[in-house]
C-alpha cells in the first residue's frame, strides 16, 4: 500500500509545497538557533556584534565619535584584541555578562549623556 505524501520533497515537484510552507519549521520544532547547547539571545547577538566592531576598529586607521570611543574601550578593558586564532566561547561568554550588565551602556551614557 502506498502513502500519500501532502507534499512532494522535491522543490519545484508536482506537489510541492509552497515556499512559506518549506521556509517554515516543522511543528514542535523549537525556533531558538542555538551554540553548542545554549540558546544564543538577544545579549549574544549584541555581544558577537560590539566584539566584531571593537576588533573591526582595531585594524581599521579610523577615529571613531566619542561614544563609539568609549563603547570600544568598554569592550578592550576586558578583552583583549584578537590577534591569532583561539576559541571564543570565552569571549562571548564574557560579552554577554558586559551586555546583561549594561556597562559598555553606562560607559557610552556617560560620554556623550543619556540615550533615548
Amino acid at each position: 500500500m502506498r502513502v500519500k505524501r501532502p507534499y512532494d520533497r522535491r522543490p519545484g515537484g508536482r506537489n510541492a509545497a509552497p515556499p512559506s510552507t518549506r521556509l517554515r519549521p516543522p511543528l514542535g520544532v523549537p525556533t531558538t538557533v542555538t551554540l553548542t547547547g545554549s540558546p544564543l539571545t538577544a545579549a549574544g547577538v549584541t555581544g558577537i556584534e560590539l566584539f566584531a566592531a571593537a576588533q573591526a576598529l582595531d585594524l581599521r586607521d579610523f577615529t571613531p565619535g566619542r561614544g563609539t570611543r568609549a563603547a570600544h574601550t568598554a569592550v578592550r578593558w576586558r578583552l583583549e584584541l584578537l590577534e591569532e586564532d583561539r576559541p571564543l566561547h570565552r569571549d562571548h561568554k564574557m560579552m554577554v555578562e558586559l551586555v546583561r550588565s549594561l556597562e559598555i551602556l553606562d560607559a557610552v551614557e556617560e560620554e556623550i549623556g543619556r540615550l533615548q
